[in-house]
């Protein structure tokens, strides 16, 4: 699939259909002062996505660019909406549902770790790593051949934890 194809009409369309001058790029204009009614249609635009990157990874789990254009719309979708950091966490916690599904799927989907790794760096709080441990320790006690938690618990996840 050409994303970068993808995410240019989507600007583009994002810039027709705005109504002020000097506007960021979409996404990026979501983190910006829009009037109501362009923050409504680039919202729009950003949902329409959102749901098109979770319907190619329900196809295939193993879909990088999927996980990567919603790392980078989830964090505008959240400013745009004006989200406290309560609404951000729940938000967050669908995301880590979502995860586990792939993970136990395809534990050693690299595409999976580097979404993982991201959304946790969102807010390592020390509940969020716990809980973390506890799935991928879960997922190598059922994938015993897995890298998964040499990688992830091993790895980055006491490496945050550490520096706590």
């Amino acid at each position: 699939m050409g994303w970068n194809y993808r995410r240019w009409v989507i600007e583009e369309l994002a810039k027709a259909q705005t109504n002020q001058e000097n506007v960021p790029p979409f996404p990026s204009s979501l983190s910006s002062d829009l009037d109501d009614e362009t923050r409504a249609t680039h919202l729009e635009l950003a949902h329409q996505e959102l749901k098109f990157t979770l319907n190619k990874i329900e196809q295939n789990f193993s879909n990088f660019s999927a996980w990567h254009n919603r790392s980078k719309l989830l964090p505008r979708i959240w400013d745009g909406e004006k989200l406290d950091s309560a609404a951000r966490s729940q938000q967050r916690q669908a995301e880590f549902e979502l995860l586990q599904q792939a993970m136990y799927t395809d534990p050693s989907d690299q595409s999976i770790w580097i979404y993982h790794r991201w959304l946790v760096s969102l807010d390592p709080n020390l509940e969020t790593l716990k809980e973390q441990i506890q799935v991928i320790h879960e997922l190598a006690e059922m994938e015993p051949e897995s890298k998964c938690e040499s990688v992830a618990t091993n790895g980055r996840v006491h490496a945050i934890l550490g520096s706590l």
